[in-house]
This record gives structure tokens, C-alpha cells and sequence, in this order.
């Protein structure tokens, strides 16, 4: 059974509370024992999902130092408070992540909270129990230290006629509203992630709303190499070579070589030996994409 009480403060600086809360949850929960907590959307309330270990942020293998650049952008926003607050800019920050499934874009925001201590808040915009003002009151009172979740972002309005019968309640512009709109909280990190960066509206990805874009695609051969010596630490540099040279560029995601991998966990012949059978029977064949340049800061 969990247990709620209120905090009363007399001050205008929120940071006392904020303060007073890590502090008890430093001392009630010592670091060695940290989880990151998992909170989902109810009807325009969070709940508490799941506590689970937080992941390495090197587990996370993305190409061309992405990983290391969204955690420094992301210290870089959290850091600058008083900076936004003095220019009278929102301090809000958005991310898009996109690309085809399968390549890194949740399991990097799990890693991204795990590196930063922070919680996730997911929520799904096709759940039947919401609507815009619940929406919105979600995006009002979002947990402490939470970085805000949600996943496939392009399924929610694939397309928007009137008078048209949908599962979600939540409209474009109610969502529009509650991300940034007059009682849209401060202090935030949204996250949205899509396989389908076309078919969202200019409207929703606009600088304000997601502040910087990150394309994630398939596995490329440097990042087949890390992940085979990650999974063989004691492999020889040319094992990891020669496993890496035999991914196709273009065609294989991160989590089918982790698949691989982990099926020949024990045997680093049969990993390499057996790449062949994994690219034959690969049911997703990933199209040919170009990576979007990543957006300036707003």
C-alpha cells in the first residue's frame, strides 16, 4: 500500500522542496540501491508502473558519438534554469528521435535517465481513457526529476477527419496545448520517438515544441564492432573486425545483432560463422533513409 502526505513550504523558491524530497530519498534509498522508476499515464494522473535497473549508458550503442552528445545537451538544458528564467524563454526542451524500429531510440532514452538519475514518464496518446484536458493535466504535474516519454508519436494522428471514429480522445491541438501552451510545465525533457518522421505534422516538430531531431538507423560497422566487444570482452580486435565487415550497411538493426549475439553468447566462431543465417531470415529489411541533420538549439 503506498502512502501520500503534502509538503507545505513558505518560500518562492520551488528548489527548497525540491531539495528537501532527494534529500529523503537519498537517505531512504542509499545510490547502491537506486532503480529508475517507471510511471505511466492514467486517467489525468501518474501511476507508479515499475521499478527496474537502470541501464549502462555504454549498453546503448549509437553511431557517431549521439549517445554522448544527447547526455551533454541534456546536463547543458538542466544546468541553465536560471538562464531561461532571466530571458524569459520556457524552460522546456524537446528531443525527437527517429528512425526504423529496432535501433536504439527507447533504449537510449532509458539510458539517458539512468545516467542522469532521473525517472521515466510514459505516456501513450492511444490509450481510450484520454483525452485533451487530462492531457493536459498530465503535462502539468509530471513527477519530479521525470523525463517525459512518448513512444510512436507518428500512430497517434496518422490522419485527422472530422467526425472520425477514434480509439484516443486527445485531439492535435489539445496535445499542441498541453506540450507547450499557456499551463504547460516548466522543467521538463520530453521525448518522442517515431519510425515515421514523415508523416508527423510540421505543426507538432516545430522548434519550441522538439528542439533538437536525432535520426538512429541501422547498425553500421562500427557499431557492429563495439557490440561484439561487448559481448566478448576478450575477443581479439580482428574477431570484432571480421564480424563487423559482414553486416550489410543499411540493413540490420542494433537489437537483431543483439538477437544474434545473444543466441551464440558462448561461442564466438559460431558468432561470426553464423551471421549469414541471421541476415536470410531478417523479416524487417530496413528502407534506404537519409539521417536528418540535427536541429539547432531554439
Amino acid at each position: 500500500m503506498r502512502e501520500c502526505f503534502n509538503i507545505t513550504i513558505f518560500s518562492r523558491d520551488r528548489k527548497l522542496a525540491q531539495q528537501l524530497v532527494e534529500e529523503a530519498r537519498d537517505v531512504a534509498i542509499p545510490k547502491s540501491e537506486l532503480r529508475l522508476t517507471v510511471h505511466r499515464a492514467g486517467q489525468g494522473y501518474w501511476m507508479e508502473q515499475m521499478k527496474r535497473l537502470p541501464r549502462p549508458l555504454d549498453s546503448v550503442i549509437l553511431a557517431n558519438g549521439l549517445m554522448d552528445e544527447l547526455l551533454e545537451d541534456s546536463k547543458k538544458f538542466l544546468a541553465r534554469r536560471e538562464w531561461y528564467v532571466q530571458r524569459g524563454i520556457p524552460y522546456r526542451r524537446g528531443y525527437l528521435l527517429h528512425g526504423p524500429p529496432g535501433t536504439g531510440k527507447s533504449s537510449a532514452v532509458v539510458a539517458l535517465a539512468s545516467a542522469l538519475q532521473m525517472d521515466i514518464a510514459v505516456l501513450s496518446l492511444g490509450d481510450s481513457n484520454l483525452d485533451d484536458n487530462s492531457v493536459s493535466e498530465l503535462f502539468s504535474s509530471i513527477p519530479i526529476n521525470s523525463i517525459v516519454l512518448m513512444e510512436d508519436i507518428d500512430c497517434a494522428f496518422l490522419e485527422r477527419k472530422e467526425g472520425e471514429d477514434k480509439r484516443s480522445k486527445v485531439t492535435f491541438s489539445g496535445l499542441l496545448n498541453a506540450i507547450d501552451g499557456v499551463a504547460a510545465g516548466e522543467g521538463r525533457l520530453l521525448f518522442a520517438t517515431t519510425n515515421h518522421i514523415a508523416r508527423l505534422d510540421p505543426a507538432l516538430i516545430r522548434p519550441g515544441r522538439i528542439d533538437r531531431k536525432l535520426y538512429i538507423g541501422p547498425a553500421n560497422r562500427e557499431q557492429a564492432h563495439r557490440l561484439f566487444l561487448r559481448f566478448f570482452p576478450n575477443a581479439s580486435d580482428q574477431s570484432a573486425q571480421a564480424f563487423a565487415e559482414r553486416i550489410p550497411l543499411g540493413k540490420v538493426t542494433m537489437s537483431a545483432l543483439q538477437t544474434h549475439l545473444l543466441m551464440y553468447a558462448d561461442d564466438i566462431d559460431g558468432a561470426i560463422a553464423q551471421i549469414d543465417d541471421l541476415l536470410s531470415t531478417l523479416e524487417y529489411q530496413v528502407p534506404p533513409s537519409k539521417p536528418a541533420k540535427i536541429a539547432a538549439e531554439s
